[in-house]
């Protein structure tokens, strides 16, 4: 290339080691901006991969925070439910009290009674 600029136009030495020196130095830039470019592009790819990393991991924690909501409201069903049956129990025994029915032998008694089993 310095060949071609000595034979194209007379410079002096000075300034042909001016213009071989900035040529020099403009081919370290484009160069280094290349290789800048290729890890760009490198940083680009891995960038896309973490998003997709962070997007699978969202899409689990809030199928994660689904299935708690989930199993939050079953168990406040069967909270409510079993306040229901201790209120109905309650309310029965408050009946048998009121009434004055003795406590009766449960089934699971009355039938050893009847096998013959002591216990």
């Amino acid at each position: 290339m310095s060949d071609d600029i000595n034979h194209a136009i007379a410079l002096p030495e000075s300034r042909k080691a001016a213009v071989t020196q900035a040529a020099a130095y403009y081919q370290e830039v484009h160069q280094k901006n290349e290789e800048l470019d290729a890890e760009v592009a490198r940083l680009k790819v891995e960038l896309a991969g973490y998003k997709v990393t962070v997007e699978v991991l969202q899409a689990q924690l809030n199928d994660a925070e689904s299935k708690v909501a989930t199993a939050m409201a079953t168990v406040d069903q069967h909270k409510a439910a079993r306040l229901e049956f201790e209120a109905l129990f309650v309310s029965c025994q408050a009946l048998f009290r009121t009434f004055k029915i003795p406590n009766a032998p449960t089934v699971r008694e009355l039938q050893e009674q009847a096998d013959g089993v002591d216990r």
